[in-house]
This record gives C-alpha cells, structure tokens and sequence, in this order.
C-alpha cells in the first residue's frame, strides 16, 4: 500500500473513509470508570453534595394529597386555569370531581400572567412533578415497592380513619414504645491551651478552629470536620441508645424481681405457713427456701423453722430479764458481791450494742431498737449463765430484731444457739470443735484442693484461726445482711451441716484474695475482717457457689449428721 496522500485544508475528513489520519485523543480518555468512582464513594462516608440517584422508590403520598377536597388554592387553580374569571372554569364542581393517583399536574405560569395573581398567591411559579410523573421514570422494582407503600399507607389510612370513627384514639401499636431520639450536642471549639498554646488566637487562626482537633494542631478540611463530626454524633447516638437498653433491662429486672417476690410471698403466707408440716417435706418447698424466704414472713418462717425445742415462752423472757436486772443494780450497790465476769458482763453488752450494724443506726445510743437489743443480751446471759454474754451474740441477736418481736427474737435466739454447731463453740467444747473442723478439711480438700494446700501447708494455719468467727457469729458479722438472712432461711431447714458447706462456699468467692500470707488471710476471715464486710457478690450467685459446694461431696464427709 502506498503512502496516504495529504489531505487538503479546506475539506472535511471522515472517520470512515481509510485515508483519513488519525484524530486528535479524546480528552475523556483519562476519565474515571463507575467502579472507580463507587470505589472512592464507598471509601468514605460523606456522599458528596452533587451526587444524583437514580430509580428510587417514591414515598407514600400524604393524607392530604389523596384527599378528595381540594385545598383552597387548588380548587382556584381549577376555576381559573388561566388565570381568568369565573367564566372559564372547569363546569364540573371540584367538590364532586373524584381524586385520581396523578391528579397533581405541573403547573408552570403562562407567559404574560402576573407573578402574583390571586390564582397563585403565596405559592412558587414552579411545582414539583407529580406522582405520577415521577412514577412513570422508574425502572419495574422501583415501580413495584413503590406501589407497594402506597398501597401499606392506604390500608394504615383506613385502618386510623376507622379508629377515630370508633371514638378510639390508642395507637396502632400497642406494645411498641416510641424512642424520643435524644438531641447530640456536638463537642465545643477546642480553644487554646495555656501551657501548651500561651499565645492569643488570631482572626484568620479563630476561623478554622475545630471542634474535634486542639488548637495548636494543624487545622482540618471542611470535609474532613464534616465527616468527624458526623462519626461523633453517630457514637453518641449508639452510646445513649445503649445506655436506654440497659436502663430498660435494670427497669425489666426489677419489675420480674418484685413479681417474683409478691409470688413468693403469697406461696409461703397462704401454703406454706398453713401446712407447715406437710410442705417442708416436700421438694418444691426445699427449693423455695434455697431461693429465698419472703422477706414478710422470714420472722415467722424463722420461728418455726429453729424451732422451741427448750419450750421458751413469754414469761420465761420476763424471768430472764427480771434477774438480769437485779444483778445489775446489785452490781452497782455492791460490786465485790459478785465475780468479775459478772460485773464486766453489762458494761460489754452495752458496749457491743453500739457496735451493732452501725450502718443501719438503729441498735446504737438513742435508736429505736437499741434498749430492745439491750433486753434481749442481758435475758439471755442470765438465761444461759453457764454461756453468759459472747462476743458475736449482738450481732445474732440484732439480726433476729430485724425481722422479730423481742419476746419473738428471744425465743428465737436460744433455741438457735442451743444447736450442736453453734453451742459447740460457745462452750467451747473442744471435742466437738474438732470434728466441725475436721468436716470442713475434708470438703475444702475436695473443693479446693489448691487453696487447701496453701492455707494448711505454707501458711499452716489451723482452722480455728479463720473460722471461730464465721461460726460463733453464723456469719453476721462479715457477711452483708441481705446474704446473711438468705443464709439463715437454708441454716433453718437444712441444719448444722449447712454451715459447713457456706464456709467452703465462702473460701470459693473469696479464693483469688486468700493465696497472700498469714495475716492477710487472718485479716480477711478473722475477727478483724468484720472492719469491712466482704464482698461475695449478689444474693443470688452466692447462694449459687455455696450450694455448688456440697452437690459433689460424699454424704459421708458431711451429711446430716455431722
């Protein structure tokens, strides 16, 4: 093939024709594709401001679009198409013109028609297209979701439409509880600092502060300020929303806790109490008392469940409390009459009575159960003068007040510390002392074989050194009350061996704090740890770990008798 022959200035050239040269590069060469600019919108969050969509589902029309009374402006508007008089209007009244989907047409000013007339006073020169307009330029799925809510919001229309008919004015919804979206204050203007930007702000520097940078950092885009604060509200909206789901949940919680509770206490007042002999033996009723007894019955259900083995009555407290008495004012008279227990006797009671429950400030000086707490002491040290008055006792004693009438509480408080575990340590008798101590060994080495092993063998420390007072106080002392009067509902029914299985309950809590040295461990479940009352949790779990302490030990290691 030759050489292509030079075209001449004056004539046009074609594509076509195959000796045409070259055409100059089409500047759209370099141009972005679709998945390049997707790509770049999908990096960020921010759609930009002169992005355009396409062949999206038209809203629903309003109530009043499909009305089939006009408004005032419109029913003008047909009268006077043109902007005319009467004499123009549309025959058929507008009134009984039936409404139709694409009623709404465009309406644009004709040429030479006032920019305010009557026809079109206070409104645009443009309108919007109508519906129906709008629906004919959508592809077939628009088309079809978007008939689909229009045809939704018909069917809501009828139905409130309906409802006022009725004279009924509650929500559609019923159980759905509407969310008032809580406003987000966006983060104030980061002004300066004085240790680290001392110097004053200028005009130019004060005009691109942010809200999301410190002053004396570089200053941010507007679109990167934009995006920021965007990201900030969108956090704050989720930490309220979550905020409002776990106020919602506590608010769930307790209205299921104070159900249960108003349940439980109507199964022990009207079944249980009734029918005492028969319901205890029964499983249902075992699990209750595991559970909880209804804080409403616990002084009567404590009542019969410790029992009145010794046959204590009213008068037997007023004897009691009537020598008591005596001996205090002889000790006063006459002091070398008596012995020297006797005479430090009152002055401890009183002392220790103070000390009881200080949270509550109600057993100490001038509190209304504070001479109640005092009878009770001193009735019961002459009652048992073989026991006296043991440190530990007041505390016993107060809890029982708590939920009991004092003839009630000292009824209740003899025939509780009659029990073999608890008179075991309050006489002191070594013998039996031993054998609770050798139980628990045996249920702390098949519980917690680790602990065990560094309680006993590095410290070395005997079990009446971290246990005296758990059980010469049953647990009031260190325990929250709460927790102590759940531990009390089981110690009724289920007898001394229960407390053995608290105690490993409580060293299953309390492990992570017990591995440190002698003292600390001394500090924490001695005498001293009442200073501050442990922390095992929630009723509930602790209930949970005390009986998860016994299901796996054999019957014989700690069974019923112990």
């Amino acid at each position: 093939m030759g050489p292509v022959p030079p075209v001449s200035p004056g004539r046009p050239t074609t594509s076509n024709g195959p000796g045409t040269a070259p055409g100059r590069r089409s500047w759209q060469a370099a141009r972005k594709t679709v998945e390049e600019l997707e790509n770049e919108c999908d990096s960020d969050d921010d759609i930009p401001a002169d992005t355009i969509f396409y062949n999206v589902p038209v809203s629903p029309r309003s109530a009043r679009a499909l009305s089939a009374t006009p408004s005032p402006d419109r029913t003008t508007m047909l009268e006077s198409p043109l902007g005319g008089g009467p004499g123009n209007a549309d025959p058929t009244p507008p009134a009984t013109r039936p409404p139709t989907r694409g009623g709404s047409t465009s309406n644009i000013p004709i040429a030479g028609e006032p920019a305010h007339g009557d026809s079109i006073r206070g409104r645009t020169q443009y309108r919007a297209k109508s519906w129906s307009d709008a629906m004919s330029e959508l592809g077939t799925e628009a088309k079809e979701l978007s008939e689909a809510l229009e045809a939704y919001a018909e069917i809501e229309s009828e139905k409130t439409e309906k409802r006022l008919a009725l004279g009924k004015a509650e929500p559609l919804h019923k159980n759905a509880s509407p969310t008032k979206a809580a406003r987000v204050n966006l983060p104030p203007i980061q002004m300066q600092n004085g240790m680290i930007d001392p110097l004053p702000i200028s005009k130019e520097k004060a005009e691109v502060l942010s809200r999301t940078r410190p002053s004396w950092l570089p200053p941010k885009s507007k679109e990167e300020e934009k995006r920021h604060l965007k990201e900030y509200q969108k956090m704050m909206r989720l930490s309220q929303e979550a905020e409002r789901k776990r106020v919602e949940k506590e608010r769930a919680e307790q209205a299921e806790k104070d159900r249960m509770k108003t349940d439980t206490h109507k199964l022990w007042d009207q079944h249980i109490i009734p029918n005492w002999d028969t319901m205890v033996r029964t499983e249902e009723t075992r699990e209750l008392w595991w559970r909880g007894v209804a804080p409403r019955c616990r002084g009567k259900v404590w009542n019969m469940s410790f029992g009145n083995h010794l046959t204590v009555g009213p008068e037997t407290f007023k004897l009691a409390l009537k020598r008591a008495r005596d001996v205090e004012q002889g000790v006063k008279k006459s002091p070398t009459m008596y012995s020297f227990k006797e005479r430090e006797l009152f002055d401890s009671i009183r002392k220790d009575v103070n000390k009881t429950f200080p949270e509550l400030k109600i057993f100490q000086e001038n509190g209304p159960l504070h001479d109640s707490l005092l009878e009770v002491l001193q009735a019961y040290s002459m009652y048992r003068s073989d026991v006296g008055y043991v440190y530990g006792t007041h505390t016993v004693a107060g809890l029982l007040l708590l939920n009991q009438s004092p003839t009630e509480t000292f009824t209740t408080l003899v025939n509780l510390l009659n029990r073999p575990l608890p008179l075991a340590f309050y006489t002191q008798d070594s013998g039996a002392m031993s054998r609770v101590y050798s139980l628990f060994l045996k249920a702390f080495k098949y519980k917690l074989p680790s602990l065990h092993a560094h309680i006993t063998a590095t410290l070395k420390l005997q079990p009446a050194q971290y246990l005296e007072a758990m059980f010469l106080t049953l647990f009031s002392l260190h325990c929250p009350l709460d927790i102590v009067c759940r531990i009390w509902d089981v110690y009724g029914f289920e007898g001394d061996a229960f407390l053995v299985r608290c105690a490993v309950g409580v060293l299953t809590v309390l492990e992570s704090k017990l591995y440190g040295s002698a003292e600390e461990v001394i500090r924490l479940l001695g005498w001293q740890g009442a200073k501050v009352k442990w922390d095992v949790g929630t009723e509930d779990s602790f209930m949970e770990a005390v009986r998860a302490a016994g299901k796996e030990t054999k019957e014989e290691e700690v069974g019923p008798n112990w």
